[in-house]
């Protein structure tokens, strides 16, 4: 028999506390299990743990430019980015840099909820 649930709201999910009552054994004992799993808030994004970055070979060759760009990522469940794809690239011949900037950035993950589609904008001026 499982009684009520208990629904405990953290930072980056929820944690659902129940706690389960068994059978009665044949010498008449009642056993209780206590129970925990993580749920986690699949309507809001995951937060970034770590930022993008250019590479140091990208950061010196593209010192004393401006250069700006969007990248569509998709982020999975485990927090990595699974794709990356250029949508814009000035000059385009940073293209390949903000791709690479982009596929290194990590996110809290969130079992069960699936990838999540957005964009990273770069605006690099040094």
């Amino acid at each position: 028999m499982e009684m009520p649930a208990l629904i405990v709201d953290l930072e980056d999910g929820f944690v659902d506390l129940s706690l389960r009552m068994d059978a009665p054994s044949s010498d008449g004992e009642i056993g209780y299990r206590f129970e925990a799993r993580a749920l986690y808030d699949c309507k809001h994004p995951p937060k970034i743990l770590s930022q993008p970055k250019f590479s140091d070979e990208d950061r010196s060759k593209w010192k004393g430019k401006s250069v700006t760009g969007r990248v569509a990522i998709a982020v999975s469940e485990e927090g990595d980015v699974a794709q990356a794809r250029v949508v814009s690239a000035s000059p385009k011949e940073a293209a390949e840099a903000l791709l690479n900037a982009a596929k290194q950035a990590k996110f809290t993950p969130r079992p069960g909820c699936g990838d999540l589609n957005t964009e990273v904008v770069f605006s690099l001026n040094q």
